[in-house]
């Protein structure tokens, strides 16, 4: 394998004629890594058709420079690639559709914060490329899951956080490749509400990893398989609701996340910063606990979920 990650941590001027060098010398190189080589341009890719051959895995992380025009070189001079990773690279449908076209043994793509894509370029993806085992889409914000239609029956991984799928898109994906998939991440994708869960939960009978962080919903049945369930402490899940689905589900490893709000609001407690907003959730067994605010001290009620205050000083107790 050459990596030049190292390098770029120091040097982010890869030039085309570095490249030429390497590659000249390594002609049987199967493995190759430029991530973080920033300005490396579309040029320094022109090298792949005639160098690239026997490449199996290519990673291109936050190379910025790169457009469809590198990702066209990458596809006719690559067939043989099955693992390629685009992560923030400027690429858009059209770059996806010419890598559809010729990588075809590819089974895992990474396409998190390319946000020049559409469902477009991932149907192209989808239908061509029938031996997909693992997608990432995160932060791709034009997404809407439509382009999922007709996928490989062989994809077991999606990672779809901070998306905005809909639910025709969900369900698109749950009656598809549904079947064979182990893995999903819908973290903050904050349009899943509980008409795709419960879809989702009928057609993924394999699944057995499930992130719903920061989505607001839950789910108690289905997905038989279920190993691991994601979830944020969120207001509108109960304490009550999730004690239930962990006596329904014992078999199930529940992993609460916080919010970024609920981090500061503890950071700040804790330090007591001046001027500072903090939200107050109440407890998961519902009970009555003093809040000192300034010598005068407050219950927080169960009837409310959460109350906003703000630091003026820095007396602020937990008992």
């Amino acid at each position: 394998m050459l990596n030049f990650s190292s390098l770029s941590q120091t040097n982010t001027r890869i030039s085309t004629l570095h490249l030429y060098r390497l590659l000249n010398r390594f002609q049987n190189l199967e493995s190759l890594s430029l991530s973080g080589c920033t300005e490396l341009p579309d040029s320094g890719l022109s090298l792949l058709p005639r160098h690239g051959s026997k490449l199996q895995s290519l990673h291109l992380d936050c190379c910025f420079g790169i457009t469809d025009s590198g990702l066209s070189c990458v596809a006719s001079g690559c067939s043989l690639l099955v693992i390629l990773s685009l992560y923030r690279c400027n690429v858009t449908d059209y770059g996806l559709e010419a890598l559809s076209n010729s990588c075809l043994a590819l089974e895992d793509l990474n396409l998190s914060y390319c946000s020049r894509i559409s469902d477009y370029g991932v149907r192209a993806i989808s239908q061509n490329c029938r031996r997909l085992r693992a997608i990432r889409i995160s932060y791709c914000r034009n997404l809407t899951g439509a382009g999922f239609q007709g996928c490989s029956q062989t994809l077991t991984h999606l990672e779809a956080d901070y998306c905005r799928l809909e639910t025709n898109g969900i369900r698109t994906i749950s009656v598809g490749f549904a079947a064979k998939l182990r893995v999903l991440n819908f973290r903050s994708s904050r349009t899943i509400g509980d008409d795709c869960i419960m879809t989702i939960a009928k057609g993924c009978s394999s699944l057995q990893e499930w992130n719903l962080a920061i989505c607001h919903e839950a789910l108690r049945t289905g997905c038989k398989r279920l190993s691991i369930l994601y979830i944020t402490r969120s207001s509108q899940i109960s304490g009550v609701a999730l004690e239930i689905f962990k006596l329904a589900r014992g078999n199930v490893e529940v992993k609460e996340e916080e919010t970024r709000e609920e981090k500061l609001s503890s950071q700040s407690i804790q330090f007591g910063f001046p001027g500072t907003d903090v939200l107050l959730t109440r407890p998961p067994l519902e009970t009555l606990f003093p809040v000192q605010l300034d010598g005068n001290e407050r219950q927080l009620c169960p009837l409310h979920t959460s109350i906003k205050l703000r630091i003026i000083s820095c007396n602020v107790f937990f008992p």
